[in-house]
């Protein structure tokens, strides 16, 4: 008998829990907050969801870590585009808006 899938809302709850807790930790760690994103990241791609614009931005697509703007990473705009850099991995992610 296969395995029932798990409700669509249940699991974007989850992973909205994991950015929220990740926000709280970094504070004090942020080891710990990249932690929790590459959880959320992998859980959502273990269930194949696109996750919502909010959450795409608060983390780097190259190394998984967790953003905050003006901390860990630069947010500028040029060119019709938002352009987010990592400063843990020096890459940028664009935006278009």
């Amino acid at each position: 008998m296969p395995r029932q899938r798990p409700d669509k809302s249940k699991i974007v709850q989850e992973i909205g829990q994991y950015v929220s807790r990740a926000e709280i930790v970094f504070q004090k760690s942020p080891s710990s907050a990249n932690l929790l994103i590459k959880k959320a990241k992998s859980l959502a791609m273990r269930y194949r969801l696109k996750l919502p614009s909010q959450l795409k931005r608060r983390m780097c697509k190259h190394c998984d870590a967790f953003l905050v703007p003006g901390v860990n990473c630069r947010v500028r705009n040029k060119d019709r585009k938002i352009i987010y850099t990592c400063f843990a991995c020096k890459k940028y992610s664009r935006i278009g808006y």
